[in-house]
C-alpha cells in the first residue's frame, strides 16, 4: 500500500508549481499587452482626420476624399512608429541604467 503522506506532499508540490506557472504566464501576458504598438490606433485616427479634412475641403470629389484619407492614415502611422521607437529607446536606456 502506498504511503498516504507521500501523496499529500506530492499533491501540494504539484499545486504550488502549477500556481507559480500560472502566475508567471499572467505576468508575461501583461508585459505583452503593455508593449502594444501605438501605430495602429494613430493610423485609424489619422484616416478619420483625413476624411474630415477632405470632406471639409471638397464635398463633391471622392478622389480628394480618398487622397486625404490615405494621407492622414500615412501621417498617423508614421507618427505612431516614431512614438514606438522612442518608447523602445527609453526602455533600452532604463535597462542599461538599472
Amino acid at each position: 500500500m502506498a504511503n498516504p503522506h507521500h501523496r499529500a506532499k506530492h499533491k501540494s508540490y504539484v499545486h504550488h508549481k502549477h500556481v507559480a506557472q500560472q502566475h508567471h504566464q499572467h505576468e508575461h501576458a501583461m508585459v505583452k499587452r503593455a508593449a502594444a504598438s501605438a501605430s495602429m490606433p494613430l493610423l485609424i485616427a489619422g484616416a478619420l482626420a483625413g476624411l474630415l479634412v477632405g470632406y471639409i475641403a471638397n464635398k463633391n470629389s471622392l478622389v480628394l476624399l480618398a487622397v486625404a484619407c490615405v494621407a492622414g492614415a500615412l501621417a498617423g502611422y508614421l507618427f505612431g512608429k516614431s512614438i514606438d521607437s522612442a518608447a523602445r529607446k527609453g526602455k533600452k536606456n532604463d535597462r542599461i541604467t538599472s
